[in-house]
């Protein structure tokens, strides 16, 4: 008889276990104590993406700074996933380890805006695009049935949801 492994629930206890998300001194320490190459990279968004590409080039001797056009790291996960989908208690906990690493952080800086890729290319010797996904797909019914001022897409309506600045007027 076949047993079946219930993977949803291994990985929830796995992720639980608290000893296994704050102890990042290895890995700060191999960030800190690898050769420097010399290299300098540009990685342009603090999303999830962005932050894992600065996690694995820092501890292999890269100079990196991040790129962000919000005012804080995170993306997606910290301004639109709800908080009671997602727990992000640790998110900053482990954003502020990729600093201890020597990650450099630039904030409320947009590409295209502040800084272009010809910049970038001229400063450091690789740019890694992680910009996310921050725009919602658009239905020509919805675009032609309902007013501008009466809907929202779903990621700004997410951002304003956990901004708590989200303003539906009851009857309008």
């Amino acid at each position: 008889m076949k047993k079946l492994v219930p993977l949803k629930k291994l990985k929830k206890f796995v992720s639980a276990i608290d000893e296994n998300f704050h102890d990042f001194s290895r890995q700060i320490q191999r960030a800190q104590n690898h050769i420097k190459n010399g290299k300098k990279i540009a990685v342009i968004g603090a999303g999830p993406a962005g932050l894992s590409a600065a996690y694995d080039l820092v501890q292999d001797g890269y100079a990196v700074t991040i790129f962000e056009k919000q005012s804080e790291p995170g993306g997606m996960i910290r301004f639109v996933i709800p908080d009671f989908r997602m727990d992000k208690n640790d998110l900053i906990e482990e954003i502020n380890v990729l600093t201890k690493m020597g990650v450099e952080f630039r904030y409320n800086t947009a590409l295209g805006k502040d800084f272009t890729l010809e910049q970038l290319s001229k400063d450091y010797d690789s740019v890694v695009l992680a910009i996310g996904m921050w725009a919602s797909p658009t239905l020509d019914i919805i675009d032609k049935s309902i007013p501008v001022e009466k809907r929202f897409d779903a990621i700004n309506f997410l951002q304003k949801f956990n901004a708590k600045t989200l303003d539906i007027i009851p009857g309008s």
